[in-house]
């Protein structure tokens, strides 16, 4: 976990947003991981408080990353692949497994969060089609009976 994905995460929280949505905007992350990450930093501005006692800091240090009280409004949308050459099928990775391609998450005012999500949905369902296609083509021509998943196995080994 990263920084940046620490603060996404507690962003999309305290906007109350709903796991699955979440588990979208974060690559598609297990619901499970992401509520016991939420724990972790929920532990850790416990923990940050018990520091500041313990050394007398309470007012000193202003720990915003911690801070309940750090609650604006924010959208969220990604930026694309910097490498159009690259093979998509990195994407297409199981849920476990985390893709090559980093993905930037950056503020915008241009799409809401709902939109975004929209899109990736979008993106998603199209990822599933092109395996269909790509089987269903394959069947037609060879007369064969091959499932996606038989494709997309074939292919990615």
């Amino acid at each position: 976990w990263s920084i940046e994905d620490d603060r996404v995460l507690r962003d999309l929280k305290v906007s109350k947003v709903s796991w699955k949505r979440i588990s979208m905007v974060m690559d598609h992350r297990p619901i499970a991981e992401l509520k016991k990450r939420w724990i972790d930093i929920q532990d850790d501005k416990h923990k940050a408080c018990e520091v500041r006692k313990v050394y007398r800091l309470d007012g000193e240090d202003d720990d915003w990353y911690f801070d309940e009280k750090y609650d604006k409004e924010r959208h969220v949308s990604f930026s694309s692949s910097t490498d159009e050459d690259e093979d998509e099928d990195a994407d297409d990775d199981s849920r476990s497994r985390r893709s090559k391609t980093k993905r930037i998450y950056y503020i915008d005012n241009e799409f809401t969060l709902d939109e975004v999500l929209l899109l990736h949905q979008i993106a998603a369902g199209w990822k599933k089609d092109r395996w269909e296609t790509i089987s269903s083509r394959f069947n037609q021509k060879t007369g064969r009976d091959i499932t996606p998943a038989q494709a997309k196995s074939v292919i990615n080994d």
